[in-house]
């Protein structure tokens, strides 16, 4: 995580994703003890993706493809318009109870204080 020691500011952008304890300490003085306090704090990769193994399918695949995702879990995934068999906490499409067509397949994230999207275009053909 990419800080400042003696601002405590915290530059996201050039932050590797992940989940940190930061400690802040006043050194003793005067005769006082030290003081210290501690927070969590967790960077999200802002770089969201999801994919499927091909952008086309036909409709006389009855298989299931599973989806590729670079964004943190516990999301959704749906599809517009609708006619898509998604399992919406897994992504993965069951082609065979699919109708055909062209789709755009959304993953929404929100938690950590922080909300993304990713998408992505299939088509399943007609026979």
């Amino acid at each position: 995580m990419s800080l400042n020691a003696s601002t405590g500011a915290i530059q996201p952008s050039s932050s590797t994703a992940g989940s940190y304890t930061i400690t802040y300490t006043i050194a003793a003085a005067n005769g006082c003890n030290a003081v210290s306090t501690t927070t969590a704090v967790t960077i999200v990769n802002d770089q969201n993706t999801i994919s499927y193994p091909a952008l086309s399918y036909c409709a006389s695949n009855t298989s299931t493809i599973a989806v590729t995702r670079n964004a943190p879990t516990g999301g959704t995934y749906s599809a517009s318009p609708s006619g898509l068999s998604i399992d919406a906490s897994t992504g993965a499409i069951n082609l065979g109870a699919s109708t055909p067509g062209s789709y755009t397949i959304t993953y929404t994230y929100s938690g950590n204080t922080c909300s993304t999207t990713a998408s992505t275009a299939l088509n399943l053909n007609s026979l």
